[in-house]
């Protein structure tokens, strides 16, 4: 089964308290929000726009897009829009076309979301889960991988020594690259 995208919109719960929303009906509050989810659906650019095909929608069309049937429906959405643009939070550009203010900004999607950044993010965690769970213990020095700990020592030139419970060098790293396998014995006891 394929997964399938479906466009969104980010909800912000200070809308709870805001005057601007407190102030208004519930059937204009459902207005509204129909409104943002419209916008999201008809402006590709994601400018908060009601347009279809580059020209504005109408109320009239606003109101079949919301799929508004009733008069008390339709006068909650134009008393909506009324009160929302004399509040800042609506107006109707140049072109005609009625447009939530804000709408671009409050809906964007941070950096740590776009692809790009999921991907990478994506690419660290399955190359940290290659190397197994680890986890560093800054008191001991030591380090756990997996069920084993390793003793870990770190040399003046750079060198990352680690150590098995025998005292037996397991993995060196050289200022943090790819890991070489030595197998000498060395820094056993109270040093591993």
């Amino acid at each position: 089964m394929a997964f399938k995208f479906f466009p969104w919109i980010k909800v912000w719960v200070e809308a709870l308290d805001d005057p601007k929303m407190t102030r208004m009906s519930l059937a204009e509050q459902g207005a509204w929000w129909g409104l943002m989810m419209l916008a999201r659906k008809c402006d590709p650019e994601g400018k908060g726009r009601l347009i279809s095909g580059g020209e504005g929608l109408t109320v009239d069309e606003i109101a079949e897009a919301l799929h508004i049937k009733t008069p008390g429906d339709r006068q909650a959405l134009e008393s909506m829009i009324e009160k929302m643009e004399k509040r800042g939070s609506l107006f109707w550009n140049d072109s005609h076309i009625l447009t939530i203010t804000h709408f671009e900004e409050r809906q964007a999607i941070p950096p740590s979301s776009r692809p790009e950044a999921v991907a990478e993010r994506v690419r660290r965690y399955r190359e940290r889960k290659k190397k197994g769970p680890s986890r560093y213990d800054p008191q001991t020095g030591n380090i756990k991988v997996g069920r084993k700990t390793y003793a870990v020592r770190r040399a003046g030139d750079g060198t990352t020594y680690y150590f098995d419970d025998e005292g037996e060098v397991i993995e060196v790293y050289y200022d943090d690259e790819k890991p070489g396998y030595v197998p000498v014995k060395s820094w056993k006891g109270d040093e591993a």
